[in-house]
């Protein structure tokens, strides 16, 4: 499997998505946005192989099913909407290795999937949602955990940080605001983890943690607003990313977003 590493990566899949007429993709409309991905394709790349069968978890609009199709794996996107837009866009090779399932509208946290399907399962931005729609954590992962095969992986990516600056922020801005529900500001759950609540909902799930990244200093959604020629200015972009990876040191304890890698775990 030869692909590009790092930012190149991103700016590959950029470039592709440019190619067609994406909508709703609206984390790639700046490429200082879309650099967000580049720690999700990473663990892509260390941790699955080809030949893979990989569950989309909440696949939304369909970004990270589409990226997985470039890839020799067979993948399965799950939503509880119809199946995305940019899927229409697969080759015929591409659309053989993918599916879409879309869950029943009344069952929060069933999945529709035999024990041990998947050799991985990927919730990217979803994990902090399942309260909003009548689930829990503790249900879904021991869902996931039941799909996976033992020594399979769940990988989550995007998972709210309890004490990001990013969230405190955009939560004072919704102070006093009408309805009570968050609107749609960059960086605002409702849901939001720490440490031990990830630790812990894990283990009671029979996952065992085997990777904690805390990630994202500076808030990435805000480039999208720019004028066309800066939201895809390659300078831009790498000036963002290098300030990031700057920050995220000093600021560790207050970024944005976990990257979680856990494993099931054997059950006699």
């Amino acid at each position: 499997m030869t692909r590009p590493h790092g930012d190149e990566e991103v700016e590959s899949f950029v470039n592709l998505l440019r190619q067609g007429s994406p909508s709703g993709l609206a984390q790639f409309e700046s490429l200082a946005t879309a650099h967000q991905y580049g720690g999700l394709y990473g663990l892509v790349r260390r941790h699955v192989m080809p030949g893979a069968r990989v569950l989309d978890w909440g696949a939304g609009n369909g970004h990270f099913t589409f990226y997985l199709a470039q890839l020799p794996i067979r993948v399965t996107a799950f939503s509880f909407g119809p199946a995305p837009e940019i899927l229409s866009r697969l080759t015929a090779e591409q659309a053989h290795r993918v599916r879409h399932v879309q869950g029943a509208q009344n069952e929060a946290v069933k999945l529709p999937f035999a024990d041990h399907s998947f050799d991985q399962v990927f919730s990217v931005g979803v994990l902090e949602h399942v309260r909003e729609h009548g689930g829990a954590e503790e249900q879904s992962l021991a869902e996931i955990r039941r799909v996976l095969r033992p020594d399979g992986l769940f990988i989550c990516y995007h998972l709210p940080n309890r004490h990001s600056w990013i969230e405190a922020v955009a939560r004072t801005l919704q102070l006093g605001r009408v309805p009570p529900e968050p609107p749609d500001w960059p960086g605002y759950h409702r849901h939001r983890f720490d440490r031990a609540q990830i630790a812990a909902l894990l283990q009671g799930a029979g996952l065992s943690l085997i990777e904690l990244q805390a990630y994202g200093a500076l808030p990435r959604q805000p480039f999208t607003s720019l004028p066309k020629a800066l939201r895809h200015a390659r300078w831009l972009a790498n000036l963002v990313n290098r300030c990031d990876r700057v920050l995220e040191g000093p600021l560790a304890a207050l970024v944005q977003n976990w990257a979680i890698v856990a494993r099931a775990e054997h059950r006699a």
